[in-house]
């Protein structure tokens, strides 16, 4: 190595290293404004030093074989921004329902309604960027694991350290103890390992909120983490995805049609049957009903759509049922509105990872305004037609379509119940969450996420 001096250090005899004016300056003028509020530190291998004031974007440079890097180094942050203006990033488990329902109808209604913006990325961003940015939120859905656990718990370091106002929300829309998933699910591997759920546990002490989607799924993760503050937000769908497909007149022409023999519509993911399982009589959340779906197929025609199980194969070859492929999300509504069912049914094994479900099956319905019997189940309690087993479906069924009067007060219940899913109507009380912190007075003004969290302003539940 050179032992001439690098123009901007010097080293002292007692071996300190000192800085030189000329590294903050040039042509007499600070490099950065010292008002910008952050420091840094300067590493030069092996050793750190305290360094210069703000020097806002990190370089390595190498002089005479000493490495050179800028660090951030814990210091307040002035977050400059409109406190109207709202910015959340968006974690998403994966693109499909989940990622959908919970984060994608979000970020669409706040971006092209200009009420701020939000971001959906999996990548794994630098400090630098999130200080950047200075989101009001950052949601995360079902991030396990330790490598997951290390990323988001450096981040809220760095949020602390900063000062930054930014809350971390973890987001759960399914049960993801491995005990309280049904043996069928092809998810329970993935959240049965010890290593899994240790990583979920330190998850959620870490963050500042969870939000579930239903009163029964809080009540399971307060047993388990007592400490974690919890909020029910439902699942709502926006009406430039699912409205404009009801029409009464056509319903009732529809009815008219299949009269003699109403379509009755199955839908649902790969979750309720074991997609390795191809017994005819392995165990299914539409066990207890199969029998009797069977047996009423001349009544009703059965229209099976996305998972199929075995048990219905040869009836559908046979043209006794109707299968039809699951589609698109974008497409999902008018695919539906194109099967001319009148009715839809939700099935469901009575277990704690069902009962803990959202009410989209339900809402489905109500969107379209089809009829519904759901599983007499937590997710269905608000449905006007519930059952326990498969002879009370097929009963249920008959009574909704045994004349025109009792199908079309049916289908305009399920029609004006679609009221309270309307995400149109809900997206300023959901920027108002993200914002503020579990408990606030700000929340206490949302009336519908009170009736759904009273705990959260010590109100009692009404029994």
């Amino acid at each position: 190595m050179s032992k001439k001096k690098h123009k901007w250090i010097s080293k002292k005899k007692n071996g300190n290293v000192e800085k030189r004016e000329s590294f903050i300056k040039k042509e007499g003028k600070p490099l950065v404004s010292p008002m910008s509020g952050d420091r840094v530190r300067l590493n030069i291998s092996p050793i750190i030093i305290p360094a210069l004031p703000n020097v806002r974007t990190p370089f390595t440079d190498v002089v005479h074989g000493v490495e050179f890097q800028v660090q951030h180094a814990p210091s307040k942050h002035e977050d400059q921004r409109n406190e109207e203006e709202f910015s959340a990033l968006h974690v998403a488990a994966d693109h499909a329902g989940c990622g959908w329902w919970r984060f994608h109808e979000i970020e669409d209604m706040v971006n092209y309604t200009k009420r701020g913006y939000v971001i959906n990325s999996g990548l794994r961003f630098n400090r630098e960027y999130f200080m950047s940015i200075g989101f009001d939120a950052i949601r995360m859905q079902r991030q396990v694991g330790p490598g997951r656990f290390e990323y988001w718990s450096d981040i809220k370091q760095m949020i602390n350290e900063m000062h930054l106002k930014t809350r971390l929300i973890f987001e759960l829309d399914d049960i993801v103890i491995g005990e309280k998933m049904p043996d069928y699910n092809e998810a329970k591997s993935a959240f049965s390992d010890k290593e899994t759920v240790d990583s979920l546990h330190k998850m959620l002490e870490l963050v500042d909120e969870l939000t579930v989607v239903s009163p029964y799924m809080r009540q399971l993760y307060r047993k388990h983490h007592q400490t974690t503050k919890i909020s029910v937000i439902p699942n709502f769908a926006s009406r430039s995805w699912f409205d404009g497909r009801f029409d009464l007149d056509r319903r009732m022409k529809e009815y008219e049609k299949h009269k003699k023999r109403p379509r009755i519509l199955l839908s649902g993911g790969a979750t309720h049957v074991n997609p390795y399982d191809h017994s005819l009589y392995g165990e299914t959340d539409y066990t207890k009903c199969v029998d009797s779906i069977i047996s009423a197929r001349r009544d009703f025609e059965f229209v099976i759509m996305g998972v199929l199980p075995p048990v219905f194969r040869a009836f559908i070859e046979s043209g006794e049922m109707i299968y039809v492929p699951w589609a698109n999300l974008p497409d999902y509504p008018r695919r539906l509105n194109e099967l001319d069912v009148q009715c839809s049914i939700a099935p469901l094994s009575v277990n704690d990872f069902n009962r803990a479900k959202s009410s989209i099956k339900w809402q489905e319905a109500c969107y379209m305004g089809f009829g519904f019997a759901g599983q007499d189940l937590d997710p269905y309690a608000e449905a006007r037609h519930r059952f326990n087993v498969g002879e009370e479906l097929i009963d249920i069924l008959k009574s909704i379509t045994k004349d025109e009067q009792s199908y079309q007060e049916e289908i305009e219940f399920n029609r004006k119940s679609a009221d309270k899913y309307w995400l149109d109507d809900k997206i300023n009380d959901i920027i108002t969450i993200y914002k503020t912190p579990y408990g606030d007075p700000k929340r206490e003004k949302i009336k519908w996420f009170v009736d759904l969290n009273p705990a959260q302003f010590y109100i009692q539940k009404k029994s």
